[in-house]
């Protein structure tokens, strides 16, 4: 993988749908204090010859996140995309999303880091001690251990 910048790197940002607004304004916030680091949002940062019109739609209210969607090719794009990155920042906060765990598996399975920022009180949960190489109960955490790196 070729880069502008040797210190630039690349995280997938792995969330609950429903908590997308709120994870992309800090997304946004934290890029902005960290110019050297880029997230990738499945939801809104699309990957070359993807794009989440769904997402786009489900934002304006012209539909929900049942309506008829391909499954084959939002699992392609997020998987693709995961394979790209240096690693994966995971957000887990109670609203239940699967693909989360998926990406924090395939993740681990190809050997990239996996950082996880378990709001919910459940960080000391196994699966998540053994899939991530480091456990965060807040942003505030992550980002004081992401200022030392």
């Amino acid at each position: 993988m070729c880069r502008v910048n040797m210190r630039e790197r690349i995280f997938y940002l792995a969330h609950p749908i429903g908590s997308r607004q709120s994870v992309r304004e800090w997304e946004l916030e934290f890029e902005s204090i960290y110019p050297e680091l880029t997230l990738i949002n499945p939801f809104y940062d699309n990957m070359p010859g993807s794009n989440r019109e769904d997402i786009q739609k489900m934002d304006k209210g012209e539909m929900t996140r049942f309506d008829s969607i391909d499954p084959y090719a939002i699992v392609d794009h997020d998987l693709r995309t995961v394979a790209y990155c240096d690693g994966i920042i995971a957000i887990i906060d109670g609203d239940r999303s699967y693909g989360t765990i998926f990406e924090v598996a395939e993740a681990r399975r190809l050997g990239i880091k996996v950082y996880i920022i378990c709001t919910n009180g459940m960080h000391k949960h196994p699966w998540l001690q053994v899939y991530a190489d480091k456990v965060f109960q807040s942003y505030a955490e992550f980002e004081k251990y992401f200022s030392t790196l």
